[in-house]
């Protein structure tokens, strides 16, 4: 394999995981001092995108990589 791609679903899927648990952030952002984190006080939901990815603990982030490795096929990527 020379190249290997995300797959469109795959891409989708995990974006939408991100604006799901930067929502827990949403209301820290609006009443925090504008800056560049908040976007200068203009606070959107789908800039959570390029954000931290808010799992339930600091690790959950390194199972979810682990147990994508151990599956064997690496679910979400195509050949380009």
């Amino acid at each position: 394999i020379d190249v290997l791609e995300v797959s469109d679903e795959a891409e989708s899927s995990w974006t939408q995981e991100i604006y799901d648990r930067g929502g827990k952030t949403i209301e820290f952002a609006e009443n925090c001092t504008p800056g560049y984190y908040n976007g200068e006080g203009n606070v959107s939901p789908t800039a959570r995108q390029d954000g931290f990815y808010f799992g339930d603990d600091p690790h959950e982030f390194i199972r979810i990589l682990e147990a994508w490795r151990d599956s064997g096929d690496l679910p979400g990527m195509v050949r380009a």
